[in-house]
């Protein structure tokens, strides 16, 4: 259920930032922090099922989700 819910907020966080792009085009915080959140739940679903490598995977991805909000907020 963690990654359904995982899933489920990284397709939320898509969507919010394709509706955005018909303005301007450039990265949202709030799809970046959904999105994070998202992978957040899918590394610990990972871990939870014991698929290291695949938590491990997607823990790279949420350190580069928030080095990119990093960048962002400078």
């Amino acid at each position: 259920m963690i990654g359904i819910t995982g899933l489920v907020l990284i397709i939320v966080g898509w969507l919010y930032q394709y509706a955005y792009m018909k303005k301007k085009k450039e990265l949202r915080k709030e799809f970046l922090w959904v999105y994070g959140i998202g992978v957040a739940l899918l590394v610990i679903d990972g871990f939870v099922k014991g698929m290291a490598a695949q938590a491990l995977l997607n823990m790279i991805v949420l350190i580069s989700v928030l080095l990119v909000l990093g960048k962002i907020k400078k």
